[in-house]
């Protein structure tokens, strides 16, 4: 029985921002009350994230903690994920006074609106 690893590798995080404006032109996108995705199929096992936040949501605090939570959730579950995707999630909502549950149960609703579980 092997053990899963719930390391975040580095190479499944997308940072450029031609990748972002790209997965937003070209992405299907899911929204809820606070996060949204916008994701595309790729070709092969690839599996990478970005995260963003809107400028006028917080302080660079809030902002952070946002983008924290986002990943965590993404960190916890990518076994439950498919492969063959790319992903940019947004956090559009307040994040004062948000726990990780919440943000747990808003985007695991998303990934299953959007069939993007196993």
């Amino acid at each position: 029985m092997s053990q899963l690893s719930f390391s975040f590798p580095r190479k499944w995080i997308l940072k450029k921002p031609d990748s972002f404006r790209e997965l937003r032109r070209s992405g299907l996108r899911l929204r809820e009350e606070s996060i949204e995705i916008f994701y595309r199929p790729v070709a092969g096992d690839v599996f990478r994230l970005g995260f963003s936040t809107r400028k006028k949501l917080a302080g660079a605090v809030g902002r952070n903690r946002a983008r924290r939570l986002m990943r965590e959730v993404f960190r916890l579950h990518q076994h439950e994920i498919k492969r063959g995707l790319e992903c940019l999630l947004v956090w559009h909502g307040p994040i004062r006074g948000v726990r990780y549950r919440t943000a747990e149960i808003e985007i695991m609703k998303l990934l299953r609106q959007g069939d993007l579980l196993k």
